[in-house]
């Protein structure tokens, strides 16, 4: 079996299609925020925590300390990092 390349050795651009596509990708700083973003998602407890807000909405400390099953001490880290990556969302980075 024949390992496939991930370069060309050839250029053989279809330039209408790739520019087509090039005028729909975003551009680089809105990259950089969904990166940021999937960052804070990343860990499993923030993950939680994302889920339960995104089901429960506002939730005091207490109660989202129960509902995702760690202590409440651990939340505020979490808790920032999360609105850290909202609010450069928000912001567009």
């Amino acid at each position: 079996m024949r390992k496939q390349d991930d370069s060309c050795d050839l250029l053989c651009l279809d330039l209408p299609v790739a520019e087509a596509i090039r005028s729909r990708v975003p551009p680089l700083p809105r990259h950089e925020t969904a990166a940021a973003a999937a960052k804070a998602l990343a860990d499993p407890t923030r993950l939680k925590v994302a889920a339960a807000l995104a089901e429960g909405g506002e939730l005091c400390v207490c109660d989202l300390a129960w509902v995702i099953g760690q202590a409440q001490n651990l939340l505020p880290h979490h808790l920032r990092r999360l609105r850290q990556a909202g609010s450069r969302a928000r912001d567009g980075w």
